[in-house]
């Protein structure tokens, strides 16, 4: 029999009908093992594009663990528990993207149906982590939470780049109008504050430098609007151009060298800082530079 037949037997009660939780469980944990977790994903008719971020999530993760300081507030995090958290976070990714459901409810509910609760949880919890507790113990949601915007479909990229790229997917959304894009920018913006703080609690539990399991490339730059107004916004070749919040009226970004435009929204007006290097582009419009050296 197939592996598609053998695996849909007995599945009209699952979401999506998919999955049957079979051979390849740690039954003393209730765990799958990753080849489980990969038959779910091909019995789930998951693209391959999804298929190879989730498996790299899943394996950064457990890297990540790996390297973990030995000590109480660090050390409940299981490393099998993770791999397929990692794994299985995204199941339902290619449905959500027809459906328009969230895919991480939809993906909880699949697993659960599973026997697996705390993949579940994981699941559930992959795109923000209810209660979370900055100070408090380090928990597997929060690592696969992390890796997960630390890894762009296939590539490892900084936080950084995964909000331009959530941001710029609204802004093409929303016809490139900053008043429509705010709401959803907001929300954008709530994720990463958490997003940033599970940096940092990752980097107190870890006794290696988080640099050294996710390089950045780059030199740090500080952009910083020093005139008036109330809402700042800083958009340039290193955002792609989408107008990125500046809550303190500066951004930091890490740039290699080269020469970058950039230019500010200030209170829904593109301006440029007349006190900065400025050059025009092809169209005539003004632009502020920066030169970053090598």
């Amino acid at each position: 029999m197939a592996l598609s037949g053998l695996l849909s037997r007995e599945l009209s009660g699952v979401v999506g009908d998919c999955g049957n939780g079979g051979a390849g469980v740690d039954s003393d944990r209730g765990l799958p093992s990753i080849e489980h977790c990969k038959r779910l994903l091909d019995e789930c008719d998951v693209p391959a594009n999804i298929r190879e971020h989730s498996l790299k999530v899943s394996m950064l993760a457990t890297n990540l663990v790996a390297h973990l300081k030995n000590s109480p507030a660090c050390q409940g995090v299981d490393p099998s528990l993770v791999a397929a958290g990692g794994a299985l976070h995204d199941i339902r990714k290619a449905d959500s993207l027809r459906s328009g459901e969230d895919h991480a409810v939809t993906g909880g509910e699949l697993l659960r149906k599973q026997g697996f609760t705390r993949v579940a949880q994981i699941t559930e919890q992959h795109l923000y982590i209810n209660d979370f507790d900055p100070n408090g113990p380090l928990l597997p949601e929060e690592v696969v939470c992390y890796v997960d915007k630390r890894v762009l479909h296939q590539e490892v990229v900084s936080l950084h780049t995964r909000k331009v790229n959530r941001m710029k997917q609204i802004w093409n959304e929303n016809g490139c109008d900053i008043r429509k894009c705010l709401p959803h920018w907001q929300n954008v913006e709530v994720s990463f504050a958490q997003y940033e703080q599970i940096e940092r609690k990752l980097q107190n539990c870890l006794s290696v430098k988080l640099d050294t399991l996710f390089p950045e490339e780059g030199a740090p730059v500080r952009i910083k609007w020093n005139y008036e107004g109330e809402d700042i916004y800083i958009a340039g070749d290193f955002t792609e151009w989408v107008p990125m919040r500046a809550p303190k009226r500066e951004i930091v970004v890490r740039l290699l060298p080269g020469t970058y435009a950039y230019k500010f929204v200030v209170d829904y007006k593109w301006v440029y800082d007349v006190l900065a290097p400025q050059t025009k582009d092809s169209s005539g419009n003004v632009n502020n530079i920066i030169v970053v050296c090598k």
